[in-house]
């Protein structure tokens, strides 16, 4: 990681984050579709499908009814009242079972279905022939109508097929659910993936981040200490990135200014000694207008006759004169 530009790592961070991110989202987004639609496919396939067959049902139990209602009313108008209402049922049963038929189905379903559908053309002829005897000939002719077409047999096959139909909507309802359920665990585990991407990409922001505190924190140190004087501080470099450049800069200038350093010192040791051997070596003296006698470098010797202002003065005055 050191061989890489912090402007490098910065990148890859802001990289590796947004592809969490996305993939989060992404996964979030598909989820909520798939969920939508098994939602939708449940409400559709089988709740919808089970209102309509429960509708089929009562309406065929109504029709039969009413059947048993005119073989017992003891007017032919109660006997047509009650076919009236025969008919009235049967066109809502058809809607119904109709309106069921378009509903999607499984291979099983589809076999029950071409078997209620053979049932109910033999109820429905049987139940005309019923119906035209009960409305031409009255009561009596209605009555061996009924036993002659086996009505109530064929309403029990019906009636049979329903209830097969009704309980493979509940079985096949039941599947879908458990596979919801399953998609109950894939939302957990697209929730448990979004928090333990968010978890690492502050755990990756934070090691980054170090990468990038610990060694400016470092240079900081360095600069301080060198700014200090102190020449002889191991300095740490590591890594080709711009803190590594920037800590080998630091060692470089410490290591010109260590050498600057024992130069000047060496210059200075060679100055005093050449002044201590003159008795009067003084470098750049001046006079201040209030008559102090000011120097860069003074000799040992001269230094030793400068100690009050009289001195000072006489001092610079034997100087001058020395100098002529």
């Amino acid at each position: 990681m050191n061989r890489l530009k912090v402007g490098t790592r910065l990148a890859i961070l802001a990289g590796i984050v947004s592809l969490v991110a996305a993939a989060d989202g992404f996964l979030a987004l598909g989820g909520m579709a798939h969920g939508k639609q098994r939602l939708e496919t449940v409400y559709q396939d089988r709740t919808v499908a089970l209102v309509q067959l429960g509708q089929v049902l009562y309406d065929t139990l109504s029709i039969r009814r009413q059947l048993d209602l005119a073989q017992e009313a003891p007017t032919q108008e109660q006997i047509d009242r009650a076919l009236d209402e025969v008919a009235q049922l049967d066109a809502q049963r058809e809607r119904a079972w109709q309106g069921y038929l378009s509903t999607r189905m499984t291979p099983e379903e589809r076999q029950l279905v071409d078997r209620a559908e053979a049932h109910r053309a033999q109820l429905a002829k049987a139940r005309n022939e019923v119906i035209a005897a009960y409305r031409h000939d009255g009561r009596s002719a209605g009555a061996a109508a009924l036993a002659s077409t086996h009505v109530d047999a064929l309403f029990d096959g019906f009636h049979a097929d329903m209830s097969r139909l009704i309980d493979l909507q509940a079985r096949v309802a039941r599947a879908q659910y458990d596979a919801e359920q399953s998609y109950t665990r894939f939302r957990l585990l697209l929730a448990a993936t979004i928090a333990g991407g968010v978890l690492f990409s502050f755990g990756l922001m934070a090691w980054l981040a170090r990468t990038i505190t610990r060694p400016l924190a470092a240079a900081i140190d360095a600069a301080h200490s060198i700014a200090e004087g102190n020449f002889e501080t191991s300095l740490p470099v590591a890594g080709k990135d711009e803190f590594g450049q920037l800590m080998h800069a630091l060692l470089k200038m410490q290591e010109a200014l260590r050498a600057m350093s024992g130069e000047i010192r060496t210059r200075i040791k060679q100055l005093e000694d050449m002044s201590n051997a003159l008795p009067l070596a003084v470098f750049q003296a001046r006079v201040s207008p209030d008559m102090g006698f000011a120097y860069n470098f003074i000799g040992q010797p001269a230094l030793a006759g400068c100690g009050n202002t009289p001195r000072r003065e006489a001092a610079f005055h034997d100087l001058r004169a020395h100098c002529r």
